[in-house]
């Protein structure tokens, strides 16, 4: 494997479809993002032009997948609205394979006048670039760690005390937990709560729309917790289930019963079902502040970094790669944007929220 044209860059059809999701499912760094079926909600909700890439070896074995959509003319974005994005390689394979699999990538990118490539939360690269130990040029991404689980007393103690106390508050308070999954669950009990709890962080929701494209897509896949207090739906967390491994993408509450600790219980659920059903991890997602870092640490997770970058191809000669900060590292941007948003009528938030997210493709 010494040859820059051992692989052959493709873009996804038909053909490849369901190979690109069996190696996306198999790979311990895939994410519901980088499945197909999250193409056609890009498409479909967003309206974006996307490129999926594939690296192929002479017997049609993927190697490594690289979705993403065009920001404008020449430059992709890996992948918009998520924490994943830029190259999923196959597994187990050395630097150098990286490498050579990084310059296919770019020969092809410059014969379709691709000039950059901007990668959202992606793996190191062998370059010395990623080797600077500048804590805002990346960001860890939380996993828990399920393998010999058998019990939910094992999950139990694995996690903090502050945590299994909090569990013990929502079952005292007599919370309870149900899973279902369905259009009218989507548009009646989850998106009502995201959207409050959106606007309680000041952060742009997606259209409800969004959400109803994602179950279409990738409904096989999701899986939604409801958290209920005396009949009222009080939390969800909107996850996902691939293979060994459940992701917690979405979570929100109705902030009048916080103090039940509906979130934690929440979560609590969703990493029993996945602990007594045979799931070996469980993605907690990225750690971008210190609130987020501390709670989730509590549940006794492991990290591993991961980058935002830019690449610049340019014909003749190596790649320009730079390392991005993370929005969430500037404190005084992200506290005036998230004040600004608070402070909208829900009504409006609902309208502008999707049409930022549109412009931004972030």
């Amino acid at each position: 494997m010494n040859k820059l044209s051992y692989f052959q860059i493709l873009e996804l059809s038909e053909e490849f479809t369901e190979k690109w999701d069996k190696f996306v499912l198999s790979n311990k760094r895939g994410s519901t993002v980088f499945l197909s079926g999250m193409r056609k909600v890009y498409e479909k909700i967003y309206g974006f032009t996307t490129n999926y890439f594939i690296a192929v070896d002479n017997n049609e074995n993927i190697h490594c997948v690289l979705p993403s959509v065009n920001r404008k003319r020449g430059y992709l974005v890996s992948l918009p609205f998520t924490h994943y994005g830029g190259f999923l390689f196959k597994e187990g394979l050395k630097d150098k394979e990286h490498e050579i699999l990084f310059h296919a990538f770019k020969k092809h990118f410059i014969s379709k006048n691709i000039h950059r490539l901007h990668v959202v939360g992606g793996v190191r690269l062998p370059f010395e670039v990623f080797n600077q130990s500048n804590e805002d040029l990346f960001f860890p991404v939380a996993y828990l760690n399920l393998i010999d689980i058998s019990s939910e007393r094992d999950v139990f103690k694995k996690i903090d005390y502050s945590i299994r106390k909090a569990i013990k508050k929502a079952q005292r308070n007599n919370l309870t937990c149900r899973s279902e999954m369905n259009a009218d669950v989507i548009k009646e009990k989850f998106y009502p709560l995201y959207l409050k709890s959106m606007k309680k962080f000041g952060t742009p929701p997606h259209a409800e729309s969004y959400f109803l494209s994602m179950y279409k897509y990738l409904g096989s896949f999701l899986k939604l917790f409801i958290i209920e207090y005396k009949g009222m739906d009080i939390a969800c967390l909107l996850g996902s289930v691939l293979n060994n491994k459940i992701e917690l993408m979405f979570t929100c509450s109705d902030k009048r019963y916080l103090a039940f600790r509906p979130n934690d219980f929440a979560h609590w659920a969703f990493i029993k079902w996945a602990a007594l059903n045979g799931i070996e991890f469980v993605d907690f997602g990225p750690m971008k502040y210190k609130g987020q870092s501390q709670y989730k640490k509590k549940w006794g997770v492991t990290t591993e970094r991961r980058y935002s970058y830019e690449i610049c191809f340019i014909n003749g000669k190596a790649a320009n790669i730079k390392l991005k900060k993370s929005l969430a590292n500037d404190a005084f941007l992200v506290k005036t944007f998230s004040s600004l948003l608070s402070n909208i009528p829900l009504k409006f938030l609902k309208l502008t929220g999707p049409l930022i997210r549109r412009v931004l493709k972030h």
